[in-house]
């Protein structure tokens, strides 16, 4: 089987590398078709890429982010396509970012692409039974061509020697400003841990809300929070290794019930405790015995679950270096390729 991998994609975001070396893991021959270009010329570019190849493949694997290039790959490929959706763009910049209305024009572009790219391919990928619910019922796209596969994580099997930033607890977030996160609950909780002299914060990355964080802190005077902008894939492993107490998602949005963000994989593959929200989605990998799960939102919850791991650090590292083994057996690059290899098959 010889597969093409193809669009707008990023090689090195943890969703593409690990289904992209996944998929040669198990032996699978791939061929990249893709652009860097973000004028109009991208179009153009694919529709070339693919006529240099010239249909040497049988299936063309339309990579995230790749709404608008499973439309080039349907016109130009003539193979069936494989679309990794991941995630609804309608969903995240309607229901999440709220940047744009449902009513309004853009709003019905950015359905109009989603419904379009599932419609018009064999295989949809998603990395939850959440979200695939959600394309059922917001684009009526049919189950028989819906397949789940988790993101997992790029540290899979990678060590990394700890060495303490000093004498106090670490504690780490990374990510973007966007309100899926809830970085303003992670910023209130640090704000009452504040008196707890041996706890500090370290929050990495950028993005939409930034501004509204950091004026956040300045109100609040938050004085144990180190920010850092996003920093390349061996710097962030290094600095997860380095914590103490890893955080994930605490937004209040309705998407953030339906993923597992690829931190918390990345977090449970270097074996470091995590806190995160309890939702559904999160339940349909782990449970209260693999994570510290906060029932809700709320800043007092967060702190009190922080606090809880940094008295009991000892028994909650020990638990986490013992999820580690477990879930790097089913959560590795080659079992999640494997999953798309059987879809096609079916």
């Amino acid at each position: 089987m010889k597969i093409c991998f193809f669009g707008l994609y990023d090689p090195d975001y943890s969703r593409n590398r690990i289904i992209l070396h996944g998929l040669r893991e198990n032996g699978i021959e791939v061929l990249e078709c893709r652009t860097e270009s973000r004028s109009l010329k991208k179009y153009i570019q694919l529709a070339r890429c693919l006529k240099k190849i010239q249909g040497d493949y049988d299936f063309i694997l339309v990579a995230f982010p790749g709404f608008q290039s499973v439309v080039v790959a349907y016109l130009f490929g003539n193979k069936p396509i494989i679309f990794d959706s991941f995630a609804s763009i309608y969903d995240s910049m309607v229901n999440d970012r709220a940047q744009v209305s449902k009513y309004s024009i853009k709003g019905f572009y950015f359905w109009f692409i989603d419904w379009l790219s599932m419609k018009l391919s064999s295989v949809v990928l998603f990395d939850t039974v959440e979200n695939m619910k959600y394309a059922i019922k917001t684009f009526g796209v049919q189950k028989n061509k819906l397949v789940v596969i988790p993101v997992g994580s790029i540290y899979n099997g990678q060590e990394s020697a700890k060495t303490e930033y000093d004498s106090k607890t670490h504690v780490f977030f990374y990510g973007s400003y966007v309100p899926l996160q809830g970085i303003s609950t992670i910023i209130k909780s640090a704000k009452i841990l504040e008196p707890n002299q041996y706890l500090d914060f370290e929050i990495v990355g950028d993005g939409q809300e930034k501004n509204k964080i950091l004026s956040l802190v300045e109100e609040l005077d938050v004085k144990n929070i180190t920010f850092t902008n996003k920093v390349s894939a061996e710097t962030l492993k290094n600095k997860i290794v380095q914590s103490d107490i890893c955080l994930g998602i605490f937004g209040g949005t309705e998407k953030t019930s339906r993923v597992i963000p690829n931190k918390v994989y990345d977090y449970v593959a270097l074996g470091k405790p995590a806190i995160t929200l309890d939702t559904p989605a999160i339940r349909e990998i782990f449970d209260d015995e693999d994570l510290i799960l906060v029932e809700d939102n709320s800043p007092e919850k967060l702190a009190v679950a922080i606090d809880l791991v940094y008295r009991n650090l000892e028994k909650y590292e020990s638990l986490a270096k013992n999820l580690k083994v477990r879930t790097l057996e089913v959560l590795s690059q080659k079992v999640i390729a494997k999953i798309i290899l059987d879809s096609i098959k079916k």
